[in-house]
């Protein structure tokens, strides 16, 4: 079960229903980093830390909200926080500890992807030794919400008490099953704005030229279809470089939003973990597109599915 797990990396989850019982966790765990040495980094909504606050003696060691938008794009957070803990590490902290709380308004808006976040969060600061709880507000939060908590976290605690999670789901495991499973966006009801087969360099760009007159029919900022068009450009080639045979672009469109659809009939990733990951500079093309495209959306997916392997893109909501 702990096959992609380091030693070094703590992964904790409290479910609470109360203050109380966030503090008696919280306050320790805390405590107990800045008595062992430890860069201790709070990440928590304003509510939170006005009750923690007044509950420690040394508040004013804690690195607060070092991230400019510390609970933003989900991937975006989870590659600053590596950033982050890197830095400490070699300027020289022995360990990190982070209190990390997602506001209920971003997770209930968006918890399949900071779900998809929470899970990297195991292998992604290979081996930095880094100690992290992850509070999880059951009055706040939908049981859909509770339940991928429980299943990206290999430790849970309730109040002092810390002990393993037998629901924990390795990384790619959960990664597979949760793209796996395939989640029609609900603008895939209607028919598609435009579809565009993907066959020469000329295709790519009448797919960008329907993408434009898309954006025409939305209220979406110049920046945010500037990353749509970006997100679907990478993965585009990478269908037609990648994809076999047969690959094309579907648009769907709303006025606040767009959902692109780039279907090929390849076999899909060879690892779950690709696109998640930053890819290796030193190799050409290493899993850029798909990452690049992580960054750039609210949403993107990847599943096998009959008609072919899909990559979902979505931005704007």
């Amino acid at each position: 079960m702990r096959d992609d797990l380091t030693p070094q990396v703590r992964h904790d989850a409290i479910m609470y229903d109360t203050p109380d019982a966030l503090l008696e966790a919280a306050v320790p765990f805390v405590e107990g980093g800045l008595r062992a040495g430890e860069v201790v980094v709070v990440q928590v909504p304003e509510h939170t830390w006005s009750l923690l606050k007044p509950q420690l003696a040394s508040a004013q060691r804690i690195m607060r909200n070092p991230l400019d938008d510390v609970h933003g794009h989900p991937h975006q957070t989870l590659w600053g926080l590596k950033q982050l803990v890197e830095e400490e590490v070699r300027d020289g902290a022995a360990a990190v500890r982070g209190l990390a709380e997602i506001p209920p308004t971003r997770l209930t808006a968006d918890y399949a992807d900071w779900g998809r976040t929470e899970a990297l969060l195991n292998t992604a600061l290979g081996s930095v030794d880094y100690w992290g709880l992850c509070p999880y507000s059951r009055n706040d939060l939908s049981s859909e919400v509770i339940d991928m908590a429980v299943r990206t976290h290999p430790w849970l605690v309730d109040s002092s008490n810390r002990r393993e999670n037998p629901a924990f789901e390795p990384t790619r495991d959960y990664l597979m099953r949760v793209d796996s499973v395939r989640a029609p966006d609900p603008l895939e009801a209607h028919p598609p704005m435009a579809t565009q087969p993907l066959q020469s360099v000329a295709d790519l760009s009448a797919a960008r030229d329907e993408l434009e007159v898309a954006f025409e029919l939305t209220t979406l900022g110049v920046d945010r279809k500037a990353d749509l068009s970006d997100a679907l450009f990478e993965v585009a080639v990478n269908a037609m470089l990648y994809g076999g045979e047969i690959a094309s672009v579907q648009i769907w469109v709303a006025k606040d939003r767009i959902l692109c659809q780039v279907r090929d009939s390849g076999p899909g990733l060879p690892d779950p973990l690709a696109g998640y990951q930053p890819p290796d500079r030193t190799v050409p093309g290493a899993g850029m597109g798909l990452w690049s495209a992580r960054q750039l959306c609210d949403m993107v997916t990847t599943t096998v599915e009959p008609e072919g392997f899909t990559v979902r893109l979505s931005i704007g909501f």
